[in-house]
C-alpha cells in the first residue's frame, strides 16, 4: 500500500504467515549394560507471526511485530507418559534512521516464555529488552559501531530470578595501507542480581593488528597476527553466594576418536588443541565444535564426542561450567525441549593427556533460552590443571519445533566459575593476554602438490606464563587415476614454554586414498597417527579408518564406516578401540526423511599391565 501526504512517499508493508504443524518421533537407545529406552512422542506445534513496516521519511523507518508460539509434546519413555505445553509471546518495535555513512536507531523486545510440564507448577519467565545503536562507516576512516542493551529478565512473582543487564560496546575497524587491518573492542556488562543482592561488572578491551601478503604468483601466503586483550571483572553484594569468574590461559578443544558413552572412555588420549575463540568473550562467534544435527545425520554419521576444555596452567578449583552457543541462524534461540537432549561429561587431568571422568555419570545442564547458555554445576573436586567438557552432537531421533533449525549449534565460549561466600567480601580479578601468531605458506611443487607450512604461535599471560608452538608440516596430494587420489602428510610441532616441565614435542602423520570409481559410490581409506613426546612420557596414537558411501537410487542413501584406534603410553597405560557404523537414508519426499544406523564398539584398556573389563555398546536408531 503506498500513501502520498503532502508530498512525501510512505511506504507501508504488513506482513503476516501461520504455521501448523503435527510430527511424531521414536526413537531407541541401548546403554553399554544392555538397557534399552524406548522413547514414543508426538508435537503439536503453532506459529502465528505478523509484521508491520513504514517508512515514516526518506531515511526514518518504524518496524512493528511479533509472533506466538504453541508447542504440545506428549512423550512415551518406557511406558511412562508425560506432557508439555510451551508458549512463547514475542512482541517488537523499533525506529531505524539510515544513510550511506550513519545508521542508528532504538529498539524494544519482549519474551513472555510460559511451561508447564509434567504435573510440576507453571513456569512463566520474562525478558524485557530496550538497545540503542550508532554505526557510523566514514569513507577511508575508521568505522565506529556502539551498541547499548538493557535488559531486565524477571519471572511472574520476581521470586526466582529478577536481574537487570546493562550492556555496552564499541567497536572500530581501519585499514591504513594495503594488506594491512587495525581493530578495537571494548565491552562494558553490569549485571545486578535483585534477589541474591549481588552485583558483577566486566570491562573487556582488545586491539587486533592483522598482515597478510603473497608473493611469487600467490606461490607463497604470508600472514599474521597480533592480538592484545584485558579484561577486569568485579562482583560485589551480600548474597549467600558470589558466583566468580575464572580467568584460564588458554581455550582447548578436540573431536574425539570415541563415540562411546563415557566411562570408560576417554581415559588416554591425543592432547586437546588450543582454541582461543572459547575464551574470547565473544558469545555469538563460532569456535569450529559444531554438536549440531547435520553432523549426526547420514551420510556424515558422526557421532563421535566433542570435545572443549580450558588450562588454568596452576590447578584451580572449578565449580560451574558456562557453555554458550549458537544457532545456524542469527538470533535463533535454541528450544528447551532440545538442549534438554544432551548430557555433558566432565574430565579433569593434571597434563592434558590422561582424563578422569569426574562424576561416576553424565550430567544434565539447566538450559537459560534468551542467552543459549548452559550452565553445568559441578560437585566438590580438587584442584585441576585441565578441565574438559565432552558432549555428543544432537541425535538425530530429536525432532526440533517447526522453523527451528537445529542443524548446526556451534559452541561459542567456555566459561568457568567458583563460588565464594558473601562474609568474604565480593571479587576483583584482572587478567591481561598477547597473542602473536605467524603462518607461511609455499607451494612448493605443483604436480604432484606438495606445500610447506610453518605456523609459529606466542602468547603470554599475566598472571600466568608466556607459551609458544612452533610446526612445520609437508602435504602431498596426487591424482593416482581418474577415480583414485592420493594423499599425505607429515609434521612436528613442538610445545614450550609455560610450567618448568611441560614441553612437550609431538611428530604427526596421516594418509589416505579417495576412490570414486562412480559419481554415486565414494570410499576413503585413513591412516593416521602420533608420537607425543613429554619430559616424563611418551605417548603413541595410531589408528586406520574406511568410509564408504552409495547412492543405491535416488533417494535410497547407503554408509559403511568402520575402523581401530590405538593409544599406548609409556606410564602404562594402553587402549584398542574398534568401531562399526551401518547406516541407510531414505527421502520418499522433500519434506520427509527416514534414517535407519545401527553402531557397535568395542574398547579393551588396560593399565600397567592390568587387564580392564572389555566394554561394548551397540546403538540402533530409527
Amino acid at each position: 500500500m503506498l500513501v502520498l501526504l503532502r508530498g512525501t512517499a510512505m511506504a507501508e508493508i504488513v506482513s503476516g504467515s501461520v504455521d501448523l504443524v503435527y510430527s511424531t518421533f521414536h526413537a531407541k537407545d541401548t546403554d553399554a549394560t544392555g538397557l534399552s529406552t524406548q522413547t514414543n512422542g508426538t508435537t503439536y506445534f503453532q506459529r502465528y507471526t505478523l509484521g508491520f513496516s513504514r517508512l515514516l521519511y526518506p531515511q526514518l523507518t518504524l518496524q512493528a511485530g511479533g509472533s506466538f508460539d504453541k508447542s504440545i509434546t506428549v512423550a512415551d519413555i518406557n511406558d511412562v507418559q508425560f506432557r508439555s505445553t510451551v508458549i512463547d509471546v514475542m512482541p517488537n518495535a523499533s525506529l531505524v534512521f539510515f544513510n550511506p555513512f550513519v545508521t542508528s536507531g532504538v529498539g524494544w523486545s519482549r519474551r513472555e516464555e510460559k511451561t508447564d510440564s509434567g504435573g510440576a507448577s507453571p513456569h512463566t519467565e520474562f525478558q524485557d529488552s530496550k538497545n540503542a545503536f550508532l554505526l557510523f562507516r566514514p569513507e577511508g576512516l575508521p568505522t565506529l559501531n556502539l551498541l547499548f542493551t538493557r535488559s531486565n529478565r524477571y519471572d511472574k512473582e520476581r521470586q526466582a530470578e529478577n536481574t537487570t543487564s546493562d550492556d555496552f560496546s564499541a567497536n572500530s575497524a581501519y585499514q591504513p595501507v594495503k594488506n594491512l587491518s587495525l581493530s578495537y573492542n571494548a565491552t562494558l556488562d553490569k549485571t545486578e542480581n535483585k534477589i541474591d543482592g549481588t552485583t558483577t561488572t566486566t570491562e573487556q578491551q582488545s586491539g587486533r593488528a592483522s598482515y597478510s601478503r603473497q608473493f611469487f604468483k600467490n606461490r607463497v601466503a604470508f600472514t599474521s597476527d597480533y592480538v592484545h586483550t584485558s579484561t577486569v571483572s568485579e562482583t560485589s553484594g551480600h548474597g549467600e553466594k558470589l558466583k566468580l569468574p575464572l580467568f584460564p590461559f588458554a581455550g582447548l578443544s578436540a573431536i574425539s576418536t570415541f563415540n562411546l558413552a563415557p566411562p570408560p572412555s576417554p581415559i588416554l588420549g591425543a592432547p586437546l588443541s588450543p582454541n582461543q575463540p572459547l575464551i574470547d568473550g565473544n558469545l555469538t562467534a563460532s569456535t569450529g565444535m559444531n554438536i549440531g544435527q547435520s553432523v549426526s545425520l547420514p551420510p556424515v554419521n558422526d557421532t563421535r564426542f566433542r570435545e572443549v576444555g580450558l588450562d588454568f596452567v596452576t590447578p584451580t578449583a572449578v565449580k560451574t561450567l558456562d557453555v554458550f552457543v549458537v544457532l545456524n541462524q542469527p538470533n535463533q534461540d535454541l528450544p528447551a525441549s532440545v538442549a534438554d537432549t544432551f548430557t555433558w561429561y566432565v574430565y579433569t587431568s593434571p597434563d592434558n593427556q590422561n582424563w578422569t571422568l569426574s562424576t561416576p555419570m553424565g550430567l544434565k545442564a539447566s538450559f537459560d533460552p534468551f542467552s543459549n547458555r548452559f550452565e553445568i554445576s559441578l560437585p566438590d573436586m580438587a584442584p585441576t590443571r585441565y578441565i574438559m567438557v565432552a558432549v555428543q552432537p544432537l541425535s538425530i531421533g530429536v525432532v526440533a519445533p517447526t522453523g527451528t533449525d537445529v542443524s548446526n549449534i556451534f559452541i561459542t565460549e567456555l566459561q568457568a566459575f567458583i563460588t565464594r561466600s558473601s562474609t568474604l567480601g565480593g571479587g576483583k580479578s584482572s587478567q591481561s593476554s598477547e597473542l602473536y601468531d605467524l603462518n607461511v605458506r609455499a607451494n612448493l611443487l605443483n604436480s604432484p602438490m606438495l606445500v610447506y607450512n610453518m605456523y609459529y604461535t606466542h602468547m603470554k599471560n599475566d598472571p600466568g606464563y608466556a607459551t609458544y608452538t612452533l610446526g612445520n608440516s609437508l602435504s602431498l596430494s596426487k591424482p593416482l587415476s581418474q577415480t583414485l587420489t592420493g594423499t599425505a602428510r607429515v609434521a612436528r610441532e613442538d610445545n614450550g614454554g609455560g610450567a618448568p616441565g611441560a614441553g612437550t614435542r609431538t611428530y604427526l602423520y596421516s594418509a589416505a586414498l579417495m576412490a570414486t570409481p562412480l559419481p554415486t559410490l565414494s570410499s576413503t581409506l585413513v591412516m593416521s597417527g602420533n608420537r607425543l613426546e613429554a619430559s616424563d612420557s611418551t605417548t603413541n596414537s595410531n589408528s586406520l579408518f574406511l568410509n564408504s558411501s552409495a547412492q543405491l537410487y535416488r533417494g535410497i542413501d547407503g554408509n559403511l564406516s568402520g575402523g581401530e584406534s590405538r593409544l599406548s603410553s609409556s606410564l602404562g597405560s594402553d587402549s584398542e578401540n574398534t568401531m562399526i557404523n551401518v547406516g541407510a537414508g531414505l527421502v520418499p519426499h522433500r519434506n520427509m526423511t527416514i534414517s535407519v544406523n545401527y553402531g557397535m564398539t568395542t574398547l579393551r584398556s588396560s593399565l600397567k599391565g592390568v587387564e580392564r573389563p572389555i566394554v561394548r555398546t551397540n546403538n540402533a536408531t530409527t
